[in-house]
Parts: structure tokens; C-alpha cells; sequence
């Protein structure tokens, strides 16, 4: 695996540069990189410097959980134990907390 996709991924996404951010994160994640997955599910999450998607939030989370991410895993549970509204309400709550507490 590559790591240096990751870095660099993380890297572009400090600077604000989140088409190349993600770019970088779907080569790691075709490398199976699990942090990778966390990340971009982060950016689908928030809707960061991409089109907000709950679903395809949700299926990196699951591909990431799978592959033994306990980040992610613990986020699927979370995810999984409430109602649609109240996923929705909940992820946009914790994009908001990570923002204020970077």
C-alpha cells in the first residue's frame, strides 16, 4: 500500500484543496487504505469541498468497518442505532463539532 496517497490526500485537504484531496483519497482507497475511507466519509459527510451524500457516506463507513477501521465501526454503530432523521441530524451535528474543535 502506498501511504504516500494518504499524506498527500491530507495534506491537499489542509490546504483547502479538496478536489485534489479526494483524488488522492479514492487512489489510496483503491489501494484498500481504511484511513482513506474514514477521511473521504468525513468530506461526504460534511459535504466538504464535495456534494454532501449520507449514503455514500455511509457505504465507505461500511467498507471501512469491514476492513477493521474501529473509527469507522463505531460510526456505522452509531449510524445504525437511530432513525433516518436523526442520522442526518447527528452527522451534520458532529461536521459542525469537528469544524469548531480542529
Amino acid at each position: 500500500m502506498n501511504k504516500s496517497w494518504l499524506y498527500k490526500g491530507r495534506r491537499a485537504y489542509r490546504m483547502k484543496n479538496y478536489d485534489a484531496a479526494m483524488d488522492y483519497y479514492e487512489k489510496a482507497i483503491a489501494e484498500g487504505d481504511t484511513q482513506a475511507m474514514y477521511l473521504a466519509t468525513r468530506m461526504y459527510q460534511s459535504g466538504t469541498g464535495i456534494q454532501k451524500s449520507i449514503y455514500k457516506a455511509r457505504a465507505l463507513f461500511k467498507q471501512a468497518a469491514n476492513e477493521g477501521h474501529k473509527k469507522a465501526e463505531n460510526a456505522l454503530a452509531m449510524i445504525a442505532n437511530t432513525s433516518y432523521i436523526q442520522r442526518c441530524f447527528y452527522v451534520e451535528e458532529i461536521c459542525k463539532l469537528r469544524g469548531k474543535y480542529k
